[in-house]
């Protein structure tokens, strides 16, 4: 709150727009804050996240701790490094266990927040749909 009595809002309001929309059409959309995330994710670096230094070790701390890597040698941007973040975490909910690597609140305003609990410790491959035992070669569905 403001020394005027005006209530400072958390989230710019395309950002709002769009988590409207997407909860309207029936889309689980979740916030997530960067900072908590990486804070849980044991990657906190001693520099500003916006240097050059900071963009470096923010990139090798995902490296090592989220063991990706398959990241490019040249430097990212800090936008890119903190959506790859984000991108980690909501992986987490696809492929963790919630209460164990995630939790999901809601919010005073009914907005859901995730927050990773740690790294998820899986080595899950992405999910095999079963067509070939629904289906033949040739496309036609089996009885």
């Amino acid at each position: 709150q403001r020394s005027t009595g005006e209530m400072v809002s958390r989230f710019e309001k395309r950002g709002e727009n769009l988590y409207e929309a997407l909860k309207s059409r029936g889309v689980l959309a979740l916030l997530y804050f960067n900072y908590w995330t990486r804070v849980n994710y044991d990657m906190l670096i001693p520099f500003r996240s916006r240097s050059p230094q900071g963009c470096r070790a923010l990139q090798n701390a995902i490296e090592h701790q989220l063991s990706l890597k398959s990241l490019p040698n040249n430097l990212a941007p800090s936008s890119v490094l903190e959506s790859m973040v984000g991108a980690y975490a909501s992986w987490s909910v696809w492929a963790g266990k919630p209460g164990v690597d995630y939790r999901i609140y809601q919010d005073e305003s009914g907005h859901l927040i995730l927050i990773p609990k740690g790294r998820p410790h899986l080595t899950m491959k992405p999910r095999r749909t079963h067509w070939r035992r629904r289906f033949s070669k040739r496309g036609e569905p089996r009885s």
